[in-house]
């Protein structure tokens, strides 16, 4: 071997070392910090409007895709809910936990992708990077109160986003509170 044949030799084994360090970084950055992963954002923009003895609410859902990699929900997209509960008056001068037996469920949780399953339960509702998907819930009640909002978004690999929001249903009419 000549002097020439090992400078070569040792350049090219510089060079896959740097490559397999370069490649190995790149796959940490992209699996370890979470840039692979999916990052939501979601926000509750609730109406509320008059209409005799009842309300009529309107929850705009707005959901974030705020990550590099596109959000897919679960299949089926039972566990995207919307759930209300009624904030009585035995909670005053208290600290309102969801779980607390005290709030009562004012309706049945809803199904908030429900509309966007189109006879074929087994394709995934699909939020692209750097976009922002919209849902409307609308239900009418005669509680005449202070409500709490819970949105769950599951997603395909079980990350859990939840938002919550108050509101008063004992105004006459209110728009994106």
């Amino acid at each position: 071997m000549t002097l020439l044949t090992i400078i070569d030799t040792i350049s090219n084994v510089i060079v896959i070392v740097a490559m397999l360090c370069g490649g190995g970084w790149v796959m940490y950055k992209f699996f370890k910090t979470r840039e692979g992963e999916s990052k939501l954002e979601i926000e509750l923009v609730p109406s509320v409007y008059g209409m005799g003895v009842s309300k009529v609410v309107d929850v705009l859902i707005q959901l974030k895709n705020i990550g590099n990699v596109a959000i897919f929900t679960r299949v089926p997209n039972a566990e995207c809910v919307l759930e209300i509960k009624a904030i009585s008056e035995k909670l005053r001068d208290s600290v309102i936990y969801w779980e607390d037996s005290r709030l009562l469920p004012l309706l049945s949780p809803i199904e908030f992708l429900k509309d966007f399953e189109f006879g074929n339960l087994k394709e995934p509702y699909i939020i692209e990077p750097q976009s922002t998907e919209s849902v409307h819930v609308i239900f009418s009640t005669t509680h005449h109160g202070i409500v709490l909002l819970k949105a769950n978004f599951v997603d395909k690999d079980d990350y859990v986003t939840i938002a919550n929001q108050v509101i008063d249903l004992r105004t006459e009419i209110t728009r994106g509170v």
